[in-house]
């Protein structure tokens, strides 16, 4: 009984074997979470955070008002990372005159913060414009912003 024992096993294996081997191929050639038929996913944004820039926005009175920004461009594809940077002196030169333009009265209106944000992003475009594709900055954020 033994011998018939011995005899099954060497049969049993390549079979469990050949088993193994075709769940193998089959998850390699049509994974469990397979996009096929499916178009890419759009690329990840890529944020260039920029330094810390100060501007005084008080214009008239006694008293200093100051405004401390932290801008970061939300650009939509990693090549473009390499055309902003080019550009940053550019690009904070044209937002520290933006900000400087800035009265307290109108960042601390309701629509003061996001108001700043799109007159940021015009900015930036303004600068990239020609020299990037259309969709190169999407967005600016605020990573720092105090009025004091």
């Amino acid at each position: 009984m033994s011998k018939e024992r011995a005899g099954l096993a060497r049969p049993m294996s390549f079979a469990v074997l050949a088993v193994i081997v075709a769940a193998v191929c089959w998850i390699w050639f049509f994974p469990l979470n397979s996009s096929a038929g499916s178009s890419p996913g759009p690329d990840k944004p890529v944020y260039y955070e920029m330094d810390s820039m100060v501007v005084n926005i008080s214009k008239t009175g006694s008293s200093n008002r100051y405004l401390k920004v932290k801008p970061v461009l939300v650009i939509g594809h990693e090549p473009f990372l390499k055309e902003i940077r080019h550009y940053s002196p550019v690009i904070r030169s044209r937002l520290i005159s933006l900000y400087s333009r800035e009265s307290v009265s109108s960042l601390l209106a309701e629509d003061g913060y996001d108001g700043l944000r799109e007159k940021s992003l015009v900015e930036v475009l303004n600068v990239i414009e020609g020299k990037s594709g259309d969709d190169a900055v999407s967005e600016v954020l605020f990573n720092e912003y105090v009025i004091q």
